[in-house]
């Protein structure tokens, strides 16, 4: 091969590789919309500014900024939200920020908790659940799945787990054992609140004319064995919702299910 032949070769790898990159770097930093009850798009950084728009959950946004102040608190639980220690009164405060994003011709804030770089869950049995096969094509590629199995606190059983691990480090794990399932997703690099969003929209119900107001939502039961527990919805079949901390970037959501 003569050097000019060599040389062009050598361009046009470089050019694939970097297009491979670039293509695999706008899958994990596209970012959706979080909230099952619709995200606000304020013209300000601030909760009492114009709202421009409400963007149903699952909605793609283009992420511009995060903004550093002023800092948001979601509440969640029965509280004060003006007290200093709220989860003193029983409930809790989640942290998050500002971020200034783009929708359309619209250009505006949210809150960074309800904006997240995870693809969005489809509807499937009147609940919201990761479909394998929207997997792939969002990440252009077959996910991996892992399955083995797991002793159950040194008894006789054994658990059989089967895991799916997503190309940004998220793994999503069902646990099963004597006709009962625990559900879990392992998230990296995501904040308490924005877990909190993951988790509310795993158990989401669109309301309907025989659901009561609140029927679909969580409800805080408090801070336990360094988790924040929730009841599962009205008519869910899954039960005991939680969030854990596993580690200082690694968060962990699940909840169970007993035939």
């Amino acid at each position: 091969m003569s050097a000019k032949l060599l040389t062009v070769f050598i361009m046009l790898t470089s050019i694939q590789s970097l297009v491979g990159q670039e293509s695999k770097h706008e899958v994990f930093e596209r970012y959706f919309t979080w909230n099952p009850d619709s995200t606000s798009i304020y013209a300000e950084p601030n909760l009492e500014s114009t709202k421009l728009v409400k963007l149903a959950y699952g909605t793609e946004v283009q992420r511009l900024e995060e903004l550093d102040e002023p800092k948001v608190n979601i509440f969640i639980g029965e509280l004060d939200a003006t007290a200093e220690h709220p989860e003193k009164l029983g409930g809790y405060a989640l942290p998050t920020s500002w971020i200034k994003i783009k929708f359309r011709n619209i250009t505006g804030f949210a809150l960074n908790a309800e904006v997240i770089n995870l693809p969005p869950m489809k509807y499937l049995y009147d609940t919201y659940s990761f479909e394998r096969t929207y997997l792939d094509r969002f990440y252009q590629q077959n996910v991996k799945d892992t399955t083995y199995s797991e002793q159950w606190e040194n008894s006789e059983f054994y658990f059989e787990i089967e895991e799916t691990h997503l190309p940004d480090g998220t793994i999503i794990a069902y646990k099963r054992l004597e006709g009962c399932t625990d559900r879990q997703i392992i998230l990296t690099n995501k904040s308490m609140a924005q877990a909190y969003f993951i988790l509310k929209t795993w158990h989401f119900k669109p309301f309907n004319e025989y659901m009561s107001e609140g029927a679909q939502n969580l409800i805080y039961l408090g801070n336990e064995n360094e988790a924040l527990q929730f009841r599962a919805p009205v008519l869910s079949d899954f039960h005991s919702p939680f969030i854990a901390i596993d580690g200082a970037e690694t968060l962990k959501i699940g909840s169970s299910f007993c035939d």
